[in-house]
């Protein structure tokens, strides 16, 4: 049973066929990079903004609970008046 022999010839076309894969790939890379660095930006950028909604929903519902109390507050007079 005889080996099969590699061909350790140089190919001009093979060279030039892996060079643009590896091209490629560098470019690919280099995309998928820029990609990253945008998402990651919008995600500092969205947890600032949801920082302010969350402190703005906090004042809303402590300015709401705080009406309430007083709406409470005088429906009590007001019973009170009445009886």
């Amino acid at each position: 049973m005889t080996l099969p022999k590699l061909d350790m010839s140089f190919n001009l076309q093979n060279f030039l066929t892996a060079m643009a894969i590896a091209g490629g790939l560098v470019a690919w890379g280099m995309r998928i990079e820029s990609r990253i660095s945008v998402v990651e930006s919008t995600v500092a950028a969205q947890k600032e903004i949801d920082k302010r909604q969350d402190a703005e929903k906090d004042r809303s519902q402590d300015q709401v609970r705080a009406d309430l109390k007083e709406i409470q507050a005088k429906l009590d007079r007001l019973i009170e008046r009445r009886r």
